[in-house]
């Protein structure tokens, strides 16, 4: 399937071989930001700028429920062996919460700008932020503390870690490369 969010709020739902539309959620009153699916095509969820997550039994098209943030949300990403939602809102807060029991279980706080991008370790125990402050951050999910952070001087669009974590690849604003940065101490 390819998912389609829309700007009016609609979730588009499309076979990718024939092109046909199969589904369609409507839960959103504004810009559809993510969409996460679960590896068993069961669970699905979505964000928007209206500040809600919704959350779907993809297979029934059923929606189940949602959450009211109270701020637009940006990004959102996902880790399916831990099962957690990360996402990004507009008030600078990342908030994590279990894909399982839709609920709140970490609200991090620390960038004073906009968030730009943010990824879970492949082991679920760490989120990695960057934002328009020029800052890259590691916070610790059990702690829920930031463990480590420091300023780029190159303001980062985009961070990703390799599968299994040794790297963590960033790409910038004034940068026609991808940069990686090792995560093993030596």
């Amino acid at each position: 399937f390819a998912f389609l969010g829309t700007i009016n709020g609609n979730i588009n739902v499309y076979n990718l071989q024939s092109g046909i539309l199969r589904k369609n959620f409507k839960l959103h009153k504004n810009s559809v930001t993510g969409v996460i699916i679960d590896s068993m095509n069961n669970k699905m969820c979505s964000t928007s700028l209206d500040g809600y997550i919704g959350f779907y039994n993809f297979k029934k098209s059923k929606y189940l429920s949602k959450i009211n943030l109270e701020s637009p949300i940006t990004k959102i990403v996902y880790n399916p062996v831990s099962e957690l939602l990360g996402l990004a809102l507009d008030d600078l807060s990342i908030v994590v919460i279990d894909f399982e029991t839709k609920r709140i279980i970490r609200q991090l706080f620390g960038h004073t700008n906009r968030i730009t991008s943010l990824d879970f370790s492949p082991d679920g125990r760490w989120i990695v932020s960057s934002s328009l402050d020029s800052t890259l951050r590691v916070w610790d999910l059990p702690t829920g503390n930031c463990i480590d952070g420091f300023k780029i001087s190159n303001v980062i669009t985009n961070l990703k870690f390799s599968p299994n974590g040794d790297f963590l690849a960033t790409s910038h604003v004034n940068g026609n490369g991808i940069s990686l940065w090792n995560n093993k101490s030596q």
